[in-house]
């Protein structure tokens, strides 16, 4: 459905009579009427429809919602007259800018009628005749210069004395050549004319032949010494040689304190610590992960993975591997590594 040129006509009038008590302040109710036609027969609207009607605060899009009542419209060969804000239970808002304020048709369920109708007209977009007097300050004359006054504020006559100056006509016909006329005397020569400019180089000569050869020039310094080149395959491996003189026994007195049920702690969470630290615990949860060459995802532990790579093993594609602190730690002892912590900077 949509609303004919009439119904907007309509629309503007009835909403004039309304402005004067709505921008007061005071609630009034707003009377609409128009006609309806349907484009789908391209008859008149009849019967009972429910129509949407919704006041919103401007034209552009995204604008709010002032007011908005469902209500059953009576529609008689496409005419209809409703009152918009005459239910005590849905008033229209205490106060909107009505020069500004548009209201939105939608009829049953179809979309809203676009566009939305102003409540107040601009101006009269034109009219066939004016009948009675009317006061304007001046009145002028449109130009394709622009507007030209032709009576001032008294009344007077200040256009062209000639009157209205009516658009350019278009060229006449040309008329017949006349007689050629007596041959005048011959001018005086002007001035010599600049000097033109430079033509084209031509066109290169025939190389003539070749001289004789000069004598041979003194020899150049030494140039550097080249890159080193690639080294040369392995050679076989010699005899092995004979056994040296066995050595006086080491210290093996803190042998039996290291390596024993180490690296036995499970992962936990503490005081805050550094990725990449290593902590040595002797309870049985670590500030981490216990460092013992285990394999962790990359994907998982990126922070970790950039600072130790696949220095301790793993692919370094999809995996990774911590340290391995067992051996070093003392016994019932855990070397933990901080996997979750504040990440390290350069000085």
């Amino acid at each position: 459905m949509r609303l004919s040129d009439l119904f907007t006509r309509l629309v503007f009038m009835l909403c004039i009579m309304q402005a004067t008590s709505a921008w007061a302040g005071s609630p009034s109710p707003i009377t609409l009427s128009g006609t309806v036609s349907n484009t789908q027969t391209n008859q008149p609207e009849n019967g009972t429809v429910n129509v949407t009607f919704t006041l919103y605060s401007t034209a552009l899009a995204g604008a709010n919602v002032l007011w908005s009542n469902t209500q059953p419209v009576q529609f008689n060969q496409g005419a209809f007259t409703v009152t918009l804000g005459n239910d005590p239970a849905n008033p229209l808002p205490s106060a909107f800018d009505i020069s500004t304020a548009v209201v939105g048709i939608q009829i049953g369920t179809d979309s809203e009628m676009s566009p939305r109708l102003p409540l107040i007209p601009p101006y009269a977009v034109s009219a066939t005749n004016v009948t009675g007097d009317i006061t304007p300050a001046s009145i002028g004359i449109r130009t394709n210069v622009g507007v030209v006054p032709v009576i001032d504020s008294a009344g007077h006559w200040i256009g062209s004395p000639s009157g209205l100056q009516g658009p350019e006509g278009p060229d006449g016909p040309q008329g017949p050549d006349g007689s050629a006329g007596a041959k005048g005397d011959t001018g005086p020569a002007g001035p010599v004319g600049p000097q033109g400019a430079t033509g084209a180089v031509g066109p290169a000569g025939v190389p003539g032949p070749p001289g004789p050869m000069g004598p041979s020039g003194p020899q150049g310094a030494t140039g550097p010494t080249g890159p080193q080149g690639p080294a040369g395959p392995q050679g076989v491996a010699g005899p092995t040689g004979p056994q040296g003189i066995q050595g006086p026994p080491g210290d093996s007195t803190l042998s039996t304190y290291f390596g024993q049920n180490t690296g036995t702690a499970a992962a936990g969470d503490g005081a805050q610590c550094t990725l990449g630290q290593l902590t040595l615990v002797a309870s049985k949860l670590c500030v981490g992960l216990p460092a013992n060459g285990q394999l962790l995802s990359i994907s998982s532990n990126t922070a970790l993975f950039s600072l130790l790579g696949n220095t301790y093993g793993g692919d370094g594609k999809s995996n990774f591997a911590l340290p391995d602190m067992r051996a070093s730690a003392p016994n019932n002892m855990t070397w933990c590594i901080c996997d979750n912590g504040v990440f390290p900077s350069r000085r």
